[in-house]
């Protein structure tokens, strides 16, 4: 992903979360922090519209790891501490940081306003090339353990000319075109992975299989997800970042009755029989070790759903 693109969809982000979509901000800030891990004002609007405290403290954590000076991280850090003994929910709005430049991601050294007081985004973007130009392949793909996708800081580039705002984060024309084909009743996978890469091959190769598939970064993006769709079939990483580990979600889903009987496939780089039971007792129908073939995925899936 280009430095263009990253800052389109930090401009993105930040619109959705003025105009009170949390949900759709929290999305794409997510896929802004894989292209690009150093970016500090990415890193400060994630944690402004996180799930739970914890969460919000994992994305401060991080950019106060890429700027150690940085005084309103550590004071929304400390805010947070103070509310480890409340429940679950972040109860004190956090104030996102001020709106980032096209071309600049440093912070500005004055006060950070609120959403209310940040001025507007520009209601126009860029139109950005269309990925359909560069397709994922079809054939069996082999999926490795890899981490979230990340790039280097590239040089900073002109502003783009502006265009009607078209930009879809997560799939490919080819993959936007063949989702809007699937039935109705297509079954709905939620696959959960930290990498970007490996959300990509695995929508595609379910895609391309008849199923209508829905991503998920984090356990707590996850379990966010569980409520909007009911999911037929869960496929899970173990290593999650944000506090909450693949073990720990899948407890979580085994938690609520009506999801109990809903297969978990859990993915791992571990291969060790301690990890496997481990699996087992959190709940999971299945552990898969990476590397593994796609192919070997549908099969196993159509397994689980009984096809």
């Amino acid at each position: 992903m280009s430095s263009t693109e990253v800052q389109l969809l930090l401009q993105q982000a930040i619109a959705s979360a003025k105009a009170g979509d949390k949900g759709r901000a929290r999305g794409l800030l997510i896929e802004v922090t894989e292209a690009d891990p150093d970016n500090e004002v990415a890193w400060m609007w994630r944690a402004s519209v996180s799930m739970t405290p914890k969460d919000a403290a994992w994305c401060l954590t991080k950019a106060l790891g890429i700027n150690p000076g940085n005084r309103q991280a550590q004071e929304w850090l400390d805010k947070i501490r103070q509310l480890q003994d409340q429940p679950p929910a972040v109860t004190t709005p956090l104030s996102p940081p001020a709106n980032a430049d096209a071309q600049t991601v440093a912070l500005p050294a004055s006060g950070l306003p609120t959403i209310d007081n940040l001025p507007s985004v520009a209601t126009s973007l860029s139109l950005l090339p269309d990925p359909s130009t560069s397709p994922m392949p079809r054939t069996a793909t082999t999926v490795q353990a890899m981490p979230a996708v990340s790039a280097p800081a590239p040089a900073v580039q002109p502003a783009p000319q502006p265009l009607p705002l078209k930009y879809a984060p997560t799939k490919t024309g080819e993959a936007e075109k063949l989702a809007s084909q699937l039935p109705p009743d297509a079954k709905v996978i939620l696959v959960v992975d930290d990498s970007l890469t490996v959300r990509r091959v695995i929508t595609q190769t379910l895609e391309s299989s008849g199923y209508r598939v829905v991503t998920a970064a984090d356990g707590y993006e996850a379990l966010a997800k569980l409520k909007e769709v009911k999911a037929d079939l869960v496929i899970l990483d173990v290593a999650l970042p944000g506090g909450m580990d693949g073990y720990q979600l899948c407890r979580q889903i085994r938690a609520e009755k009506s999801r109990r009987s809903v297969p978990v496939v859990m993915l791992s780089s571990r291969e060790s029989l301690f990890d496997k039971v481990q699996s087992r007792l959190a709940g999971a129908t299945q552990y898969m070790t990476k590397p593994f073939k796609t192919e070997d995925l549908v099969l196993s899936i159509r397994r689980h759903l009984k096809e």
